[in-house]
């Protein structure tokens, strides 16, 4: 059962004559009182925006606030359906007659004003919960919908792009965040689902890949970066601080897609915008929401997810502050945006639920239904200064919408089958370390940035600070999403490899069965080694040296100078291979240090769980002091602590520490 909510006019004294159409049942037209207030709105944005920043903020501001979200869904349910009797009777008897998870709202209207409404507020005083809480569907359409021509292309999978930026990089939100449960969730599930992150996370590496898969590829698109309305002098301000570049670059088709190197053109009021990365850490590139949706106009891409800041956010006469209405504007079938700025909290609980419900093939409103309720039901969210507060985003995620959109899959032609069976198999070929494998976000994404600067890498360190764990995960998770088409790992410490050796292993992982035995078994060594340098570098793949110690083979060493193309080349050690340096690395060198603090407390649970049956949070409330002094000590050596903290079975912990600094602790 859909009702349709749909604007007729704005009144000269600013509110709205709408038309209420319960699906052919009946139709009426009433007036709308807007429920705008200056006052309240700001006390919302203050919610939303800054409550996180300052949760010390007084008991009371918060209620208040909290109070006057509850009232305003009433409110505004009051003024749709309760103040005319004929209208309210038929809602009723509507509840009666269909559950409210059968129920649609379609809010449809051209005005700003009508669209700031916050129309996933609304709240029926007779039930407990908001109606988009109890089971109603909330969706916003435009008065004249906008079709894409062409479907998306018929394929055997749903194919996913998912587009992270980080700019601030340690000083930013973990770019996994999302990227980690999504991609575990799809190993998971019994859809079948074909995920892409693109990486560098910049607006040109973004176009630049959409123009080279078809037209059509990609089902869904999920936005994983901030956003933020803002005005054109506080952009001004922030690249005259270095913190937004507005670059411009040139695409093929003499494609210009930027403004200007130096400068952004003056506009009025806000504008919406989300932000890429740039070649340097710290400075962001802004891009534009009309702008952004002219540059998947074209793509056919059904789907957006956009879990960006303020994507939904609609204020005054700007016609350009809200992304997702920019994006439906220009066609596609369904966007998701967020109302408000969303915590890093709230944003993975919601993600996890929508994906959860979409890859168990239920309709993307539906999805999204069970995310928002999720926010609902687990309030809880990271704060600044390690507080946790209380927040009501259930509210913030918003659905525009022009038509439906089902995932119809084909079947596999052998080959796809082949290839999409061999890609999950990765999923379950990684071993992870006995007590898992933890953090190392940043270290991957700082390496990943420096490989597509430069394919040769080392990573250096001490022993024992987890540097093959790092290399093996990196070895799975790269595979698993498409960074690279194939991966050789290769342990100098069981094996010392040839460079005839190496050879032979990379072609059997790079070239099919044919062009095997036409390179390896019947070519001279000059030829093969030509071969598989030309496919090295015409493909990515990457080819990872672990633990090779002061490497001084100069026949391996010549065969490595010679992939100077797309193929990635890492190498660990704890040294500093000044052999290797000259001919494949040069300066492109990666320090790796122990774990970061929430790393190092989840891996001390990990042991602790499995080696004595202790919660971390129980020897905390005992011991709190020895045991943050102690994981102090073991530095987040993830080795080290695999051996110190199973002690704590039979020891306190202050024994431990201080058996540990003496050297009297048996350690294997």
């Amino acid at each position: 059962m859909i009702i349709r909510i749909k604007e007729i006019e704005q009144t000269e004294l600013g509110d709205f004559k709408i038309e209420l159409d319960f699906q052919e049942k009946a139709t009426f037209e009433i007036e709308l009182i807007n429920p705008f207030n200056s006052k309240e709105e700001e006390n919302f944005e203050w919610y939303f925006e800054k409550y996180i920043s300052e949760p010390y903020t007084a008991k009371s501001r918060v209620e208040s606030c909290q109070s006057k979200l509850r009232e305003y869904g009433e409110r505004l349910f009051k003024g749709v359906f309760q103040n005319n009797k004929e209208v309210y009777a038929l809602y009723k008897k509507i509840i009666v007659e269909y559950k409210l998870t059968d129920l649609t709202i379609e809010v449809i209207g051209a005005s700003n004003d009508f669209q700031a409404i916050h129309w996933e507020s609304m709240k029926d005083s007779e039930l407990s919960k908001p109606l988009t809480i109890s089971g109603v569907i909330f969706v916003r359409k435009n008065i004249n919908a906008v079709y894409i021509k062409t479907k998306a292309l018929a394929s055997p999978c749903i194919n996913l792009l998912i587009v992270t930026a980080r700019p601030e990089e340690e000083n930013d939100v973990n770019h996994r965040t999302i990227q980690r449960p999504l991609i575990e969730l799809i190993q998971k599930s019994s859809l079948r689902v074909r995920p892409h992150i693109l990486r560098p996370g910049t607006f040109q590496r973004f176009i630049q890949h959409l123009d080279e898969v078809k037209e059509g590829y990609y089902h869904i698109i999920h936005f994983d970066l901030h956003g933020k309305v803002a005005t054109w002098k506080e952009l001004i301000k922030e690249r005259r601080a270095n913190k937004l570049s507005f670059q411009q670059y040139s695409f093929k088709g003499n494609f210009n897609i930027r403004y200007g190197v130096d400068d952004l053109k003056e506009f009025g009021g806000k504008k919406a915008f989300i932000f890429f990365e740039s070649d340097e850490k710290g400075v962001a590139v802004p891009i534009e929401a009309t702008e952004l949706a002219q540059s998947l106009e074209t793509k056919h891409i059904p789907i957006c997810i956009l879990n960006a800041c303020q994507s939904a956010k609609q204020e005054g006469e700007a016609d350009e502050t809200s992304l997702g209405k920019a994006l439906v504007e220009k066609g596609m079938y369904l966007v998701l945006a967020m109302r408000y700025s969303v915590s890093v909290t709230g944003a993975t609980k919601l993600m996890e639920q929508l994906y959860r419900r979409l890859f168990e093939n239920r309709k993307v409103e539906e999805a999204i239904f069970f995310g928002r309720k999720e926010l609902y039901n687990q309030k809880s969210r990271k704060a600044d200064l390690g507080y946790e507060i209380d927040l009501e985003d259930w509210m913030l995620p918003v659905v525009y919408k022009n038509r439906d959109f089902e995932f119809l899959l084909e079947k596999f032609d052998e080959e796809e089958e082949i290839a999409y069976y061999n890609k999950r198999k990765q999923y379950n070929r990684y071993k992870a370390p006995k007590y898992g494998f933890y953090g190392r976000d940043l270290d991957i994404l700082k390496i990943e940035k420096l490989l597509l600067k430069h394919n040769h890498l080392l990573l250096i360190g001490m022993i024992e600070i987890g540097k093959s764990a790092l290399l093996k995960y990196l070895s799975w998770w790269w595979e698993l999403t498409d960074f690279v088409e194939g991966v050789v790992y290769l342990d100098f410490s069981k094996q010392h490899y040839t460079k005839q050796e190496i050879m032979k292993i990379l072609a059997e992982k790079i070239f099919s069965t044919e062009e095997y035995q036409a390179t390896i078994n019947k070519q001279s060594l000059i030829l093969q080694e030509g071969r598989i340098h030309q496919k090295l570098n015409a493909d990515r793949y990457c080819l990872i040296l672990d633990n090779i110690f002061q490497l001084k083979d100069m026949n391996l060493v010549d065969f490595l100078q010679g992939i100077k193309g797309n193929t990635l080349v890492l190498y660990g050690s704890v040294n500093p291979e000044n052999v290797l340096q000259d001919a494949t690395f040069r300066d492109n060198i990666y320090r790796i240090k122990g774990l970061d603090k929430e790393a190092t407390y989840a891996l001390a649970n990990s042991i602790l769980e499995k080696t004595c049956g202790k919660n971390i949070k129980a020897i905390l409330k005992r011991e709190e002091s020895d045991l943050h002094r102690l994981l102090k000590i073991l530095m987040g050596f993830p080795s080290v602590m695999e051996r110190v903290l199973p002690h704590i079975k039979e020891m306190l912990v202050v024994d431990v520490l201080e058996n540990f600094k003496s050297g009297d602790l048996k350690l294997d």
